[in-house]
């Protein structure tokens, strides 16, 4: 289940100016909601009868944010315009709207890193509408996909879709999501297909800015057609393609 939020900027408060890599950033600001509204949040998960433990507030995805007009100076992106748009998506659907409206309609979230803010309010909610997603789609990257693979010396590497195997490795990742959302193995077609409908250029998103933690996560923005059974789709569309959605990673739109 899929949503838009109008964000309203308040400049009087923090300033206008977002790090440039922001993604995770978002994440910050969206976990603080949970927090805020944690007994909203607390209670949607067990009406969903999902676990209460912090791992289940990973079973979303969003996009970047659709910036209508904005100029950047140095590592900053300055807002010039008076409302922007967010995209957040959840796999489950008992509850989501009510809870979504009430963690978030009318609400403030902060947005940014050590160095700059913003602050938004949030001014409408907007439900989108789920395509029908039978066997096969065109999918289109709203936040970049990013899929790991493990290195012999224990490390890991982001791969790029034009990997030769980079379909067997997406396939196996929406499986894996479907035994984590349903509690049991996906038992359908094993049949799948996977072809790039455009050059994939990498986007990273820098995770922890300006600590000992930082990290820079490399991922791929580009556009793919993916067929295979449609329950295996529609986890990718609403929970995301890829590792870690949550942080701002592999939301798609059907194109």
């Amino acid at each position: 289940m899929r949503f838009k939020l109008a964000l309203i900027p308040n400049p009087p408060a923090f300033g206008n100016a977002l790090p440039k890599s922001y993604s995770y950033e978002i994440s910050e600001g969206l976990y603080a909601a949970f927090e805020n509204g944690k007994e909203v949040f607390r209670n949607w998960l067990i009406n969903n009868g999902l676990d209460e433990q912090a791992n289940s507030f990973k079973r979303f995805c969003y996009s970047r944010l659709s910036i209508p007009s904005s100029h950047t100076q140095r590592d900053r992106l300055l807002i010039d315009c008076k409302s922007i748009e967010l995209q957040v998506s959840f796999f489950h659907e008992l509850g989501t709207e009510q809870m979504i409206r009430d963690l978030f309609l009318g609400k403030k979230i902060v947005i940014g890193d050590f160095l700059s803010k913003v602050e938004f309010k949030i001014g409408t909610i907007e439900r989108l509408y789920t395509p029908k997603l039978e066997d096969a789609a065109n999918f289109r990257t709203l936040s970049p996909l990013y899929l790991p693979i493990h290195r012999e010396d224990g490390s890991w590497m982001s791969i790029s879709p034009e990997t030769q195997n980079f379909g067997d490795l997406l396939f196996r990742n929406l499986k894996d999501k479907y035994l984590a959302l349903y509690g049991q193995p996906f038992d359908g077609d094993e049949v799948f297909s996977f072809q790039l409908l455009q050059a994939s250029y990498s986007n990273s998103v820098i995770v922890n800015a300006g600590t000992k933690q930082e990290t820079k996560l490399r991922g791929f923005d580009t556009a793919f057609y993916f067929e295979a059974d449609s329950r295996l789709l529609k986890v990718g569309y609403e929970a995301g393609f890829g590792e870690n959605n949550h942080l701002g990673f592999g939301m798609v739109e059907s194109v």
